[in-house]
């Protein structure tokens, strides 16, 4: 990673959120679309929703602690059998953007 001079560590930690969110966003947004929420795309949805479970702190230091809390319920429900759960949790976790 590169350390630009005058960037503070709160703005790299900023865009880096925002990263995350865009990609997990943006994924999840596709998989509903393409009706993609099952088999191994539900695997790779996982992987880039617990991105935004796991820093869940971080998220609420955006004000955005809602958007977390959504991503952990739809990463747990991607590990399960539930296509009608994780389609609901997926809208909301999109709401919650």
């Amino acid at each position: 990673m590169r350390i630009d001079a005058g960037v503070s560590a709160a703005d790299r930690l900023a865009a880096q959120w925002q990263k995350r969110k865009r990609e997990a966003l943006e994924a999840v947004s596709g998989a509903l679309r393409e009706d993609r929420l099952g088999g191994a795309d539900a695997a790779d949805l996982a992987r880039l929703v617990h991105n935004i479970a796991g820093t869940a702190g971080t998220a609420g230091m955006f004000g955005e602690g809602e958007l977390g809390i959504r991503a952990g319920a739809l990463q747990r429900s991607l590990k399960s059998d539930d296509l009608v759960l994780r389609s609901a949790l997926a809208e909301e976790f999109l709401q919650a953007a």
